[in-house]
């Protein structure tokens, strides 16, 4: 509540369940990568910025981040506690801890590392963290990626963690579960009438789940634990079958055919072969060159389908309807 000043430690007590750091937060850029954690360490308060956002989000940048954030256990007891970085697609996170002015411990994370190299095993980012009475931990964390530099960062009581990641895995298994039974259901109907709508739809299905699990990490966690470079590639790769395999699936199920449709037809097959280049030199080319045109793609595929089936729907299909 109210407005927090980034330099200001935060006070821990045992009752505490979580605390959302965003705003306790201080950062610098350096866009040469030049900074050390013995230059950073050495800055004064009044060389860091304060984050004034509600979520640390910086966008794509060719830049390194430094982000500092102070905790202090103000109980008489000891304090374990989990530090969680809610974005599992950053590719390098070196995290130094100094504790009560003198240097701990160096923990290096990303998603270029083999999942099994973390401390914690988890599609995000947890650091364990220990508090004797009356200790201050400093944090500094460097952040260098090639997907958008964005650090979403909470403190937690270990026990409401392991609750919540507990509810957070079951509503994704129900997601998975029901993406799953569209997909087989879908296919045996395929098998059944031979109808290509179906297959596209299948397609469509498969590639919105996987994108979907290799966004958040599961894929990383659950699939592909050691192929660092196929992790970063599969976001890109499976977003654009997402949009070929819907661009096709719509082009059938509105009956955009193109004797009656001729423009829609030719710029939704468009779409779709310009989304199966980039699937391709999505294997050829870094995430970094390729995600941008991706999400370009994406918004001008998700926008365009919705107001095709919205005149479709004002022409009188009926299965415009459904769409």
């Amino acid at each position: 509540s109210g407005t927090v000043n980034a330099k200001e430690v935060v006070s821990l007590t045992e009752t505490e369940r979580r605390i959302a750091l965003d705003q306790y937060i201080s950062f610098i850029e350096d866009p040469n990568h030049a900074l050390t954690f013995e230059h950073v360490q050495e800055l004064t308060d009044n060389q860091w910025q304060q984050n004034e956002k509600d979520q640390l989000n910086f966008g794509y940048s060719k830049s390194s981040f430094w982000l500092k954030v102070s905790f202090r256990n103000d109980d008489a007891v000891w304090l374990d506690r989990i530090l969680e970085i809610g974005y599992p697609v950053l590719d390098y996170i070196d995290i130094y801890v100094v504790k009560n002015g003198i240097y701990s411990n160096h923990i290096l994370m990303g998603d270029k590392l083999p999942f099994y190299e973390r401390l914690i095993q988890s599609r995000n980012f947890l650091v364990p963290l220990s508090f004797s009475v009356n200790e201050k931990i400093d944090l500094y964390i460097k952040i260098k990626t090639t997907s958008s530099v964005q650090a979403p960062m909470e403190l937690w009581n270990p026990i409401d963690f392991h609750q919540v990641d507990q509810s957070r895995v079951i509503f994704q298994g129900v997601y998975f579960g029901i993406a799953l039974v569209m997909i087989l259901y879908n296919l045996v109907v395929y098998l059944a009438v031979s109808e290509k709508t179906y297959l596209h739809y299948v397609a469509y299905i498969s590639f919105m789940p996987l994108f979907l699990a290799s966004l958040n990490g599961l894929s990383f966690q659950y699939l592909w634990p050691t192929a660092t470079w196929w992790n970063d590639q599969s976001i890109v790769f499976f977003l654009n079958g997402v949009l070929v395999f819907g661009s096709f699936f719509s082009i059938r199920f509105l009956s955009l055919k193109p004797e009656s449709h001729l423009w829609i037809n030719r710029y939704l097959n468009g779409i779709a072969w310009l989304g199966s280049l980039q699937m391709v030199a999505s294997l050829l080319f870094t995430y970094k060159t390729m995600i941008q045109p991706t999400i370009y793609l994406a918004i001008i595929t998700c926008v365009s389908l919705l107001f095709i089936g919205i005149y479709r729907c004002i022409q009188g299909d009926i299965s415009a309807r459904y769409f």
